[in-house]
């Protein structure tokens, strides 16, 4: 959503003249901060056939050859943050 206002500095007083014109206005907005990747790590499914047990993807605890696969979409909504944004633009 936004809110503006425009003013003419320098009208256009004949035909081959230019009108010089501002605008200004303010936009705000909601951001969302996306949630964490969640992993299904290959020890975890060996161990466990019938329960799946995702976590998050630490690249510093997991490696690519651990990784079998991605987890559940819906693990970490509970974890995404909302950022207020308000813009303010000149043009």
């Amino acid at each position: 959503m936004s809110v503006g206002y425009q003013t003419t500095i320098f009208k256009r007083s004949d035909r081959k003249s230019v009108e010089i014109r501002t605008l200004y206005y303010l936009r705000w907005n909601l951001n969302f901060r996306g949630s964490p990747n969640y992993i299904l790590n290959c020890r975890e499914i060996v161990q466990e056939l019938n329960t799946k047990n995702p976590s998050k993807n630490d690249p510093e605890v997991y490696t690519i050859d651990s990784i079998s696969g991605r987890g559940p979409l819906l693990d970490g909504l509970g974890e995404i943050k909302i950022y207020p944004v308000l813009m303010l633009n000149l043009i």
